[in-house]
């Protein structure tokens, strides 16, 4: 003769699928945001991607490949050939946000002083979601077209297959996309819209920049680094 109570256990299961149907993807996994690299890298296996979002142990072993780690100190090289790096202690998420902020309102300057930049940190919003991203280098042609450039690296010597080349069009074109709307801000899309989607208070990241303004005075072309 069976109870008449069901496995709790199961219930349990149960109930958390259904609320997961009912979650954005950003809600399941408690996101705010998305990096740009998060859209591109579905191009060329959604599943890895699932997998980073499910268990990013996984995502952070290959973050810290030995091959993802020489590509990172070429970036970083290729920067620091054009730009000073100033140091800054992160403390909180706002501090994190400040560092984007002003490294982006810097490196405008000197863009538009027909200087290159590199390692440009953009962020908006793309068709209600939230995006997160660096430009490799930004600089103006001869003719004075606006030049996005993205640097990648390889294990091997040989060229990038299909789906690769797929993705990093998408990388390049979302960029791009994001550094147009931020260049071309509209009063409809306020602050206060990244604060309400960031979690963050205002007056913390902007009382950070000031604070950081005096270290950075001395150097000629200043780019701040956690």
């Amino acid at each position: 003769m069976s109870g008449s109570g069901g496995d709790p256990q199961c219930e349990s299961n149960s109930s958390k699928r259904r609320r997961q149907d009912n979650e954005t993807p950003l809600e399941r996994f408690d996101r705010k945001h998305l990096s740009v690299t998060d859209l591109s890298r579905q191009a060329w296996c959604e599943q890895q991607v699932v997998y980073g979002l499910e268990l990013p142990h996984i995502q952070q072993q290959r973050d810290d490949a030995p091959v993802v780690r020489a590509g990172s100190s070429i970036h970083l090289a290729r920067e620091l050939e054009i730009q000073d790096i100033v140091p800054i202690n992160i403390e909180s998420r706002e501090d994190s946000w400040a560092v984007k902020l002003l490294n982006f309102l810097s490196m405008i300057q000197f863009l538009q002083a027909g200087e290159r930049v590199r390692e440009l940190p953009v962020f908006g919003e793309v068709e209600g979601i939230f995006l997160v991203g660096v430009i490799d280098e930004l600089c103006y042609s001869s003719s004075g077209e606006l030049e996005l450039r993205e640097l990648k690296t390889r294990a091997q010597p040989t060229f990038p297959s299909a789906a690769q080349r797929k993705s990093h069009h998408l990388q390049v074109s979302e960029s791009g996309e994001i550094h147009s709307k931020r260049i071309h801000f509209t009063p409809t899309y306020s602050s206060q819209a990244y604060r309400l989607q960031l979690g963050h208070s205002a007056h913390r990241v902007y009382s950070t920049i000031q604070s950081w303004l005096i270290s950075a005075s001395k150097s000629h072309f200043p780019a701040f680094s956690p």
